[in-house]
């Protein structure tokens, strides 16, 4: 099986959990940062201007954050906020749905003419 279909398998198991109220408040804060983000870039600013932590507006960090709440919510997640937990708890949550005790690593294969 392809990888691009093992992720496709893994966010249909995670979406068919998902209910009409928390689809509605995911695509809303999702929302909320376009919104945010327009703006700006109709003003000339890029992306990399936007998301500097030293210029990033207010406004826009605060849909972030809204969005950042509602996809804890979305998964469950109650830990502490930081990155760091928040990675080791979704990196739990893949191998749990995905049966696997940590994430398999994908095969490389040499490019076409090369030799091994």
């Amino acid at each position: 099986m392809s990888v691009q279909a093992d992720l496709f398998e893994e966010f249909a198991a995670i979406a068919a959990q998902a209910t009409d109220p928390m689809v509605a408040e995911l695509m809303g804060t999702g929302q909320r940062i376009l919104d945010a983000r327009q703006p700006y870039l109709d003003a000339g600013k890029t992306l990399a201007w936007l998301y500097d932590t030293a210029t990033m507006p207010a406004d826009l960090r605060e849909a972030h954050r809204l969005n950042d709440a509602a996809v804890d919510r979305a998964y469950g997640y109650a830990g502490d906020g930081s990155d760091a937990d928040r990675a080791a708890f979704l990196f739990k949550l893949y191998a749990r749905l995905t049966g696997q005790a940590r994430p398999r690593a994908r095969k490389s294969t040499p490019p076409k003419g090369a030799t091994p």
